[in-house]
């Protein structure tokens, strides 16, 4: 936006200074305001921006070009149950595991596994099936043999099931909505949530559905920006809804004590809402922090936590940056906590304290410019945290927020950390590298092409399935497992 704003201006300028200002005679003059004005004209005709970088540098295509809801045509139903029954019966691979929601089973982007290959040039990872889907921000969630995302489709946000093994469609549901924007793309951005043989999903427009695992039949359905009476998002709705216990946990942004909503996750019903604090596109979070389980959310104003039963408020600390908060709070022990954003702002440690009175306490123990996460969510391993610094993969050390490197520029990808040794990165460019974290230096090990346009959705890593999506197309990698010696 800035840049394109920027281009604009020193153009006027040069013509300003070409006209009126240059010794030029007026014939040339006049010819090459003449000719610029015309290049602008016939870009103005053919061009049009489809969306931006998450640096917000225009992706520029062709005027006739069809949205990307438009391009990936009708999806093809399962032509018998036979497909859809066979998906839970067949036996389960060695090494797998369930990756149910956003950032995996426990919203920490780590996942027990087995250990993986680094010689990708010997031993590839085996691509299983690639297809076209609807584009859409949101990853996949995975239980048993079924891979569910959500995806545009024409005028509907649909939920749909894929067979893990073979990406053939189990069931698809569609809600009326569509939500599209040059900044902020098109289609639904949270990831699906699945528990207790139920999928929850939340659309860019506010949609909050809960459907039946094994068809996709609607059990209830709310609008979460009806309920909390909120103004919506500039970029849609993209917090993943939270399971936690019998609630389902959504992060609406009303303003009237709805800023944060659960549900009975049987019937939908209201249970309790509390706060006030516009929503953001961060994603709500279950912890336990001085010994008290709560629900954290990283919100337009700062940092809240809610008692999970209750809904109470029970601590905030103000983040005086109004710019939009993606990454999720990153809990580092039983009493910190580190939220981290872009636009310059960086990260901050908090320390949680609970008072003899049942009250709490929150203290800032430092900040930090040298680690500002736009999109990716922060990883910690071995007393060392890593992340995106504006696209460049760092390390920090959340005693003192000093940065201990910071090593090549991937973007604003994602990445999960497998078997407790390797961190698979997925690259804004449409790249996925295998990396060995350490504190000492960025160790690449292997590395694959996987689209050839941006890749924002994060990925979702089943054992040693690995899925990968953009807004364009869906694939699943079999990544090959070392046998672990006794």
């Amino acid at each position: 936006m800035r840049m394109g704003m920027t281009i604009a201006a020193a153009l006027a300028l040069f013509l300003v200074w070409t006209l009126f200002l240059s010794r030029m005679k007026w014939a040339l003059r006049l010819g090459i305001t003449g000719g610029v004005l015309a290049l602008i004209g016939l870009a103005a005709a053919t061009l049009k921006v489809e969306g931006v970088t998450g640096d917000l540098l225009p992706i520029v295509t062709w005027k006739w070009s069809q949205l990307a809801s438009e391009r990936v045509g009708d999806l093809v139903e399962a032509s018998s149950g036979a497909l859809a029954s066979d998906s839970t019966s067949r036996a389960l691979p060695e090494h797998f595991s369930d990756y149910p929601q956003f950032l995996g089973p426990d919203r920490t982007a780590i996942v027990d596994g087995p250990l993986f290959e680094i010689d990708w040039e010997t031993h590839p990872p085996r691509e299983l099936w690639r297809q076209p889907i609807g584009p859409a921000w949101s990853g996949f969630a995975v239980k048993g043999f079924r891979a569910i995302t959500q995806e545009q489709r024409g005028d509907e946000e649909r939920v749909t099931c894929y067979d893990l093994l073979s990406g053939a469609l189990l069931w698809a549901h569609g809600d009326s909505a569509h939500y599209s924007t040059v900044l902020g793309g098109e289609g639904p951005r949270a990831t699906p949530s699945i528990d207790d043989r139920k999928v929850y999903t939340l659309g860019a427009t506010g949609i909050l559905n809960c459907l039946a695992l094994e068809t996709g039949k609607r059990i209830w359905q709310r609008n979460i920006q009806e309920d909390a009476a909120a103004k919506g998002l500039d970029w849609g709705y993209a917090g993943s809804p939270l399971v936690a216990g019998n609630l389902v946990i959504v992060n609406a942004g009303g303003t009237e004590n709805t800023a944060m909503i659960a549900y009975r996750k049987t019937d939908g019903e209201m249970l309790w809402s509390n706060g006030s604090d516009p929503a953001s596109y961060s994603t709500p979070v279950l912890a336990t922090l001085a010994g008290v389980e709560q629900v954290l959310i990283f919100h337009q104003r700062g940092i809240a936590s809610h008692d999970s039963q209750t809904g109470d408020v029970l601590w905030s600390f103000p983040v005086k940056h109004n710019r939009p908060h993606v990454a999720v709070p990153l809990i580092i022990d039983t009493n910190r906590v580190m939220i981290s954003s872009g636009y310059g702002y960086g990260s901050v440690m908090l320390q949680v304290r609970a008072t003899e009175a049942g009250d709490f306490t929150v203290e800032q123990e430092w900040k930090s410019i040298r680690l500002q996460s736009k999109f990716n969510n922060l990883i910690q391993k071995d007393g060392f945290v890593y992340g995106l610094h504006d696209g460049t993969f760092c390390c920090l050390d959340p005693a003192t927020g000093k940065r201990l490197w910071k090593e090549g520029h991937f973007g604003h990808g994602q990445m999960i950390l497998a078997n407790e040794t390797q961190l698979l990165l997925t690259t804004e460019s449409g790249g996925v590298k295998l990396i060995e974290p350490s504190p000492e230096k960025l160790r690449v090990l292997c590395e694959m092409r996987v689209f050839d346009e941006k890749m924002w959705n994060s990925p979702a890593l089943a054992g040693d399935f690995l899925l990968l999506r953009n807004h364009k197309e869906a694939v699943c990698y079999r990544l090959v497992v070392v046998a672990r010696s006794e």
